[in-house]
């Protein structure tokens, strides 16, 4: 960093070299520029031009400023030595024919000792942040060893919450209960000062950031806007084989910040023997994405329920036969699974574009993903099968030991890019790679989640496979599901957890036993 040019520059070199320089005396300052590198001519004028030709320059600047001990005990001997060889000076005196004051080498008796000059200081504190334990030095820019500044009082506005140590003025702690610009008092001296010396005095800025929480605001939506849907939404039900269900929804920060509905919604439903759970994502830059979404949950649950209930059968004898020979192709499944959930996905589609129609918009208006996911206790073990488009996460969680994820977070070419459900991705290929089913003799839960939770709980698609991070997980909300008389409203607060950078609304849904 390039330090600003002093006014008194010129006055300490000329102290500190000049003199010596020319009575050429002293070869510790020739060493010195010899060292780095400068030719600095003798007599006054001329070198207080290479004086100024060499200001700048980093090495004199260090030289003059930093007054290292060696120097300033260097001259105070050529002071000593002056004074001491002041005899020897004059008797050579009619030698030469030259006065004392002609003399090459005189050094005036009445020569003062040299004074440290007086740095200026300047003092600071770390910002701090609203609510967090604060604890920071005092900042001391301009102090040197020769000129040491002693704390003599420091003080805080009454209602900070900031103080100074007892025992060192210079440590600070103190917990703010408030954001903005806080004057700080300080009063000091150099540690040389004499006994009678006035103390000094200045004032600096202390800052303090808000809570990033506190710059939240909770605005509601045009109660005139069509497809009103309620901030938060919860269920809970009893599913089949002593498992229960349970569902959270909550509109996210961003949403609540800008005045908008969430865009999130969710189905559970236990029926026939199979516990069937849908959970679906509105696009954000889609004005209508909230109708969209409850259009995908409630119109593709409402299909699915009763097609397992006439397919179910089927769906267990082709599952049980590729479950003894597990080398055998899945299609007998898929094709079977292809009957249910791909025609459920497709009455989803033709219900979102019925509701654009009617309206005269687009169906992208409508745009929404679908996590679609149905279990049943069959004889061979516990049987899953899912429809994934769009972000989010299905998984079959078994608590340390294994996660199995059921389908792909279809991202685009940037960042929170996803595909949704339209009828792209209603051809018979798309929906058959989209279909996943597994089978297992245990597990510790079913879980569906929106990108609002996958994102800050996850971080990566990668980590979604990541056993650890799902241990981690589990271990967070697991206190939350043991108590199923309020489970579902336990995990509505959960739903609110800070997570810097991820506010977009949040849907959980769970089979756990």
């Amino acid at each position: 960093m390039r330090i600003k040019k002093r006014p008194d520059d010129l006055t300490i070199l000329t102290e500190l070299l000049l003199r010596p320089l020319i009575l050429n005396r002293y070869p510790f300052i020739s060493n010195a520029t010899k060292k780095y590198n400068l030719k600095i001519r003798s007599g006054q004028n001329r070198f207080e031009k290479d004086l100024k030709k060499f200001a700048n320059k980093s090495v004199i600047r260090e030289i003059c400023l930093t007054a290292t001990k060696e120097l300033y005990m260097e001259w105070q001997k050529m002071i000593s030595e002056g004074n001491n060889s002041d005899n020897h000076i004059n008797n050579n005196i009619a030698e030469t024919g030259l006065s004392t004051t002609e003399k090459p080498g005189y050094i005036p008796q009445n020569s003062s000792v040299p004074i440290t000059p007086t740095p200026k200081i300047i003092f600071g504190l770390e910002n701090g942040k609203v609510g967090q334990p604060y604890s920071s030095e005092l900042q001391v820019l301009g102090e040197t060893d020769y000129k040491k500044v002693v704390i003599k009082s420091i003080s805080f506005p009454d209602g900070s919450g900031f103080y100074a140590e007892t025992t060192n003025l210079r440590a600070i702690q103190g917990l703010p209960l408030k954001d903005g610009e806080y004057k700080v008092f300080v009063q000091y001296q150099f540690q040389d000062a004499t006994v009678n010396h006035p103390l000094l005095s200045t004032e600096f800025n202390l800052f303090i950031n808000p809570d990033p929480k506190s710059l939240w605001q909770i605005n509601e939506p045009d109660p005139n806007a069509p497809y009103f849907k309620r901030h938060e939404d919860k269920a809970f039900i009893q599913g089949t084989n002593d498992l229960v269900m349970v569902a959270a929804s909550r509109r996210g920060r961003s949403h609540e910040h800008n005045g908008s509905f969430r865009d999130d919604d969710f189905v559970i439903l236990s029926q026939h023997g199979w516990n069937v759970i849908a959970v679906a994502d509105g696009a954000g830059s889609a004005k209508n994405s909230r109708k969209g979404s409850e259009l995908a949950v409630q119109k593709s649950v409402e299909y699915l329920i009763n097609a397992l209930n006439t397919q179910g059968e089927k769906i267990e004898l082709e599952a049980s036969s590729w479950f003894s020979d597990q080398s055998s192709s899945q299609h007998g499944v898929k094709s079977a699974l292809y009957e249910a959930f791909g025609r459920s996905a497709f009455v989803a589609v033709k219900a979102i574009e019925e509701e654009a129609s009617l309206n005269n918009v687009n169906p992208k208006e409508y745009s929404t993903t679908l996590l679609l996911a149905a279990h049943k206790k069959f004889a061979i073990g516990h049987f899953f099968a899912v429809y994934w488009v769009g972000d989010g996460a299905v998984g079959v969680y078994e608590k340390g030991k294994r996660v199995q994820l059921l389908g792909e977070v279809d991202s685009g070419d940037f960042a929170g890019q996803t595909r949704f459900l339209d009828k792209q991705v209603m051809t018979p290929d798309d929906l058959m790679n989209r279909l996943r089913f597994l089978i297992t003799d245990d597990f510790t839960s079913l879980v569906l989640m929106t990108d609002g939770i996958s994102d800050p709980k996850f971080e990566t698609d990668n980590n979604l496979a990541s056993l650890q991070k799902w241990d981690d997980f589990w271990q967070e909300i697991d206190p939350i599901l043991e108590n199923k008389d309020t489970v579902s409203e336990d995990l509505l607060k959960w739903l609110e957890f800070w997570s810097p950078g991820n506010h977009d609304d949040r849907t959980i849904a769970l089979l756990y036993k």
